[in-house]
C-alpha cells in the first residue's frame, strides 16, 4: 500500500522499540490519529505502519521520510540493489542459499526431534539459512577474522538479497550492528569445532556461552523448580539453581542450558510438565486416554453441554453487545442435535427447553443422559425432572469433573460446529481462544463487518443459530451419512418413548388450585386463565378438591389435571368459552353462539347431577323393594321433643304469665318433607292408586 512501510522498516532509523510500540497502541485503542497502521495482507504477523501519520518532531529527530520521499529512495535502492545483486558474491549466496544446503537438513533435523511438525516446517529453511551464512563467513574473510570493509560491503548485498525476496530467513538481520555480531558468533563456533547451530536457530546479539555440562544434581534441582505448579520462568528458575550451586560450590549454569534440556530431552520435558500445568493439562495431554465403544444404536445415550458462541448481537434493547449461550443435546450414535436453546446465560430453563425440544422432535426420551455439573442441576426443577426421568427408566449421570473424554462427543460437536456451520457467516469472531485451530478473523474484518451489515437482534441471531443446527443435521462431510439419516435408519430398542402425558409431568409448568363450580382457575404472569371439566363424572368428582395442574406457557389451549398427591392423571381440559357481556344483535353471531353454548353445557350438567341422583335413590329403593319413600321433618323425631314433666311443668309457667291459650301453642310438624320416588313410579297419583290397590 502506498505510504505504508514494515515495522522493521521504521525500527531501523533508530527510532526506540518502546516509542513505536506505544505509538500503534494507542492509535489501534482510538487515543490518537498517529501512527496509522495495520496488518500486512499477506502476512497477518507482520505490521505496516502509514509514514505520514508518525509525528513531525519524531519524523524530525529520527530523519524519517515523508512517503513521497521514501517511495524517492526506494526507486534510487533498487537502482543500487540491482547492481549489487549483479556481483559475483550475490550469487555465491544465492547459489549456497538453493542449492547447498542438503547436507545440513540432518544436523536441524536432529535438534528439531522434540516436534514431528517442526522438523517438517523448520528444518529444510533452517538448512538453508545456514548455508547462506557459512558462505557469509567465507566471502568476509576466514575463520579467524573477517577482511576490513568486507562486513560492510556484504551487509548491503544481504539488505538487497532481504529486499527483494531472493532469501528467505527465519531470523531476518537488518541491522548492521546485528550482522556483524551474528558473524562474530557463528565464527567463533566454528573455531570451538561446532556447527554453529544455536547462533543460526537462537539468532541472539551475545554470543554463546561456554557448554556448561548439566549433572544429575543439576537436572535434580531443575526438575523439582519446574514441576512446581506456580510455573517458575526459566531465567527464575535458573536463579533459584544457580543459588544451591553457590552454596555447594559447583559450576553454576545459564538460561539458555534450561532452554536446551528443555528442548531436546523429551523425557525430561514430560516429566516436567506432568506436574508444571496441573491435574487437568496432565489428564488431557499425557496420559492415555479410555477407548470407548462406540453407542450401537440411537436413543442410547444423550449428552448436555453449553457453550458461548461466537458472534455478536444487540440484547433486547438494542443498548449492549452480547453474546449468546448455545444449549445443545447430542444422540451420540448418529451425532444428531436433537434438541437445543439459546439465551444470554446457562440457566435450569434451557435444560428444560432443551430436553422438551428433543421429546417434542423426536417422541421419546434415551436409556442414559449425561451432562457436567452445572449449577442448574442443583435447583427444584432439575432435581424434579431427574426424578420424574428416574421413575421412567431413564439414568440421568454427571460426567467426572475435569474429565472432557466423558462428554467428548458434546465437545468435539461445538469444535465442528465453529468450524464448518459458523465460520460461512459474516460476523463469526473465530473459535475459543483455548482452541488449537488457527482461524480467528482478524478485527479490521470483524469491524468492517459490523459497520458494513449491523449487528443481529436476539430473535435474528436465534434463527440463524437454528438453521445452523439444522444444516449441521443433514449436512454429510467425507461420504459419510449425515445425523439425520443415520438416527433416522437404525433401531432405537433402548428409547423411552413418550406421550401426552409423561410430557407434561416432565416438561409443563406445575401450579395447583381447588376445583370449584366445575372449573379450573389460576394466573399465569398475573393474566387469569379459565378452563372447563368436559367430563361431568369428573366435574363432580373434582368438586372442592385440590388439583395439580401442569401447563405450557406457550400453548395455553389445553391443560392438564393430575392427583395432587400422587401426580396421576386425572383429565385434560380446554379453555372455557368466553361471552360478551352484552349480547350482539345478530343472533347468529359467534358470541351469540358461544352463550348458547354455554347455557347448553350447564343445563346438561344440571340434568347429569339430576339422573346421578335419581340413580342413586332408585338403588336404594330397590335394595329395600319399596316404590317410595317418606323423608321425615327432623321435629317429628322423639329426640326433638319435650318428653320430661319438668320441661312441660316449664313452658305451661310461661305460657300462663305471659297469657299464651292452649290454642295459641306451637304445634310440632308431623308431616314428612318429601317423599322420594323410584323413577319407575311417573308421578305421586300413580303412587296413590298402587297404594289403595294393594
Amino acid at each position: 500500500m502506498i505510504g505504508f512501510v514494515p515495522y522493521k522498516e521504521i525500527l531501523s532509523y533508530g527510532i526506540s522499540v518502546n516509542t513505536l510500540k506505544n505509538g500503534l497502541f494507542n492509535f489501534r485503542k482510538g487515543k490518537s490519529p498517529s501512527w496509522e497502521n495495520i496488518k500486512d495482507a499477506k502476512d497477518k504477523r507482520k505490521i505496516l505502519i502509514n509514514l505520514d501519520t508518525i509525528p513531525k518532531g519524531t519524523r524530525t529527530k529520527y530523519n524519517i521520510p515523508t512517503s513521497e520521499d521514501y517511495k524517492k529512495l526506494q526507486s534510487k535502492d533498487f537502482s543500487n540493489n540491482t547492481t549489487l545483486l549483479d556481483g559475483p558474491n550475490a550469487e555465491y549466496l544465492l547459489n549456497a542459499y538453493s542449492k547447498n544446503y542438503q547436507q545440513y537438513i540432518n544436523i536441524y533435523w536432529n535438534r528439531l526431534a522434540y516436534s514431528s511438525d517442526k522438523q517438517n516446517e523448520l528444518a529444510i529453511p533452517y538448512a538453508k539459512e545456514h548455508a547462506y551464512w557459512l558462505e557469509m563467513i567465507h566471502l568476509t574473510g576466514t575463520l579467524e577474522k573477517a577482511t576490513y570493509g568486507s562486513i560492510k560491503r556484504m551487509f548491503k548485498i544481504h539488505l538487497a538479497l532481504i529486499k527483494k525476496s531472493e532469501i528467505i530467513l527465519q531470523s531476518e538481520v537488518r541491522s548492521a550492528i546485528h550482522f556483524k555480531v551474528k558473524l562474530t558468533a557463528l565464527r567463533k563456533a566454528l573455531l570451538k569445532g561446532e556447527t554453529g547451530l544455536d547462533v543460526i536457530i537462537n539468532n541472539s546479539l551475545k554470543p554463546n556461552e561456554a557448554n556448561v555440562k548439566i549433572t544429575d544434581f543439576h537436572k535434580m534441582l531443575l526438575l523439582s523448580y519446574l514441576q512446581y505448579e506456580q510455573i517458575y520462568s526459566y531465567r527464575v528458575v535458573t536463579d533459584l539453581v544457580n543459588h544451591h550451586c553457590e552454596l555447594k560450590g559447583l559450576q553454576t549454569i545459564s538460561e539458555s542450558s534450561v532452554k536446551h534440556i528443555m528442548t531436546t530431552d523429551n523425557q525430561f520435558r514430560t516429566l516436567v510438565d506432568s506436574y508444571r500445568y496441573g491435574k487437568k493439562y496432565f489428564s488431557d495431554t499425557i496420559l492415555p486416554h479410555t477407548v470407548r465403544n462406540v453407542t450401537q444404536f440411537p436413543a442410547n445415550v444423550w449428552m448436555i453441554d453449553g457453550t458461548p458462541m461466537q458472534f455478536y448481537c444487540w440484547n433486547s434493547d438494542r443498548t449492549k453487545q452480547v453474546r449468546m449461550y448455545l444449549f445443545a443435546i447430542i444422540d451420540v450414535c448418529s451425532r444428531k442435535i436433537v434438541g437445543f436453546d439459546i439465551g444470554y446465560s446457562e440457566t435450569r430453563f434451557n435444560i428444560l427447553n432443551a430436553l422438551k425440544l428433543a421429546v417434542m422432535s423426536e417422541g421419546y426420551l434415551p436409556s442414559q443422559i449425561v451432562s457436567d455439573n452445572f449449577s442448574a442441576g442443583k435447583t427444584e426443577e432439575i432435581i424434579d425432572l431427574k426424578n420424574q426421568m428416574a421413575k421412567l427408566g431413564v439414568s440421568w449421570r454427571n460426567s467426572k469433573v475435569g474429565n472432557a473424554q466423558d462428554k467428548s462427543y458434546i465437545e468435539r460437536f461445538f469444535g465442528t460446529f465453529q468450524s464448518v456451520e459458523c465460520a460461512l457467516y459474516e460476523g463469526y469472531i473465530g473459535e475459543g481462544i483455548t482452541s488449537k485451530r488457527n482461524n480467528r478473523p482478524n478485527a479490521e474484518f470483524l469491524q468492517k463487518m459490523a459497520k458494513k451489515n449491523g449487528l443481529l437482534m436476539p430473535n435474528e441471531m436465534k434463527s440463524q443459530i437454528a438453521t445452523m443446527i439444522a444444516k449441521y443435521n443433514e449436512r454429510s462431510i467425507g461420504g459419510r451419512k449425515s445425523p439425520n439419516e443415520v438416527c433416522s435408519s437404525f433401531d432405537k430398542p433402548n428409547a423411552v418413548p413418550m406421550d401426552a402425558v409423561r410430557t407434561a409431568l416432565l416438561f409443563w409448568s406445575k401450579t395447583s388450585t381447588t376445583i370449584k363450580r366445575g372449573m379450573v382457575k389460576f394466573k399465569v404472569n398475573k393474566v387469569q386463565h379459565t378452563f372447563e371439566i368436559k367430563e361431568h363424572q369428573t366435574k363432580a368428582e373434582l368438586q372442592g378438591k385440590k388439583v395439580a395442574i401442569r401447563y405450557n406457557e406457550n400453548d395455553l389451549d389445553w391443560i392438564m389435571l393430575f392427583d395432587y398427591n400422587t401426580d396421576t392423571a386425572i383429565c385434560e381440559c380446554k379453555a372455557s368459552i368466553k361471552a360478551e357481556l352484552l349480547a350482539p344483535e345478530d343472533p347468529k353471531s359467534k358470541e351469540v353462539s358461544n352463550i348458547i353454548k354455554s347455557e347448553a353445557k350447564k343445563k346438561s350438567y344440571h340434568n347429569y347431577l339430576k339422573n346421578q341422583t335419581q340413580k342413586i335413590i332408585d338403588k336404594g329403593l330397590e335394595h329395600e323393594n319399596e316404590d317410595n319413600l317418606e323423608l321425615v321433618h327432623p321435629l317429628s323425631l322423639q329426640k326433638n321433643q319435650v318428653n320430661t314433666k319438668e320441661s312441660e311443668d316449664f313452658l305451661e309457667l310461661y305460657y300462663n304469665e305471659n297469657g299464651i291459650t292452649k290454642d295459641a301453642e306451637y304445634q310440632l310438624t308431623k308431616k314428612p318433607i318429601k317423599t322420594i320416588l323410584h323413577s319407575g313410579v311417573k308421578d305421586f297419583e300413580e303412587l296413590l292408586i298402587k297404594k289403595s290397590s294393594s
